[in-house]
């Protein structure tokens, strides 16, 4: 089963909103890694990953989420979680980086959504 599924465009281009359904872990790491890359690859503007039926397992899966923010800034866009688990959300501001943290309630923007797992 693919880690991420179903890009589809829904309204302005600029947004593409992925949904991951598989914990961010050793396991499934590579999976996660080489489809992020293929939507980042594959579009333009923010990238927003849905991790509301997720969490970060281990530090392979917490490098996997960072690694996906890195080729993001290199790539020129913009990458941001919203969803985020406790666990996840306090992960992300012990390393510095509570900005990856997306308030899903401010976002109005349409674009793309993909599912994950």
């Amino acid at each position: 089963m693919s880690a991420l599924t179903a890009l589809t465009s829904v309204g302005d281009e600029g947004t593409t909103r992925v949904r991951v359904g598989v914990p961010f872990d050793i396991g499934h790491s590579a999976d996660l890694r080489q489809e992020l890359v293929a939507v980042l690859r594959d579009g333009s503007g923010l990238v927003l990953v849905d991790l509301t039926a997720s969490t970060v397992v281990d530090q392979v899966g917490f490098a996997t989420l960072l690694g996906a923010h890195a080729r993001a800034t290199r790539a020129g866009r913009r990458l941001r979680y919203t969803g985020a688990d406790e666990r996840t959300s306090r992960l992300l501001r012990r390393a510095g980086l509570a900005r990856l943290l997306h308030d899903a309630a401010s976002d109005r923007t349409p674009g793309r959504n993909v599912a994950v797992g």
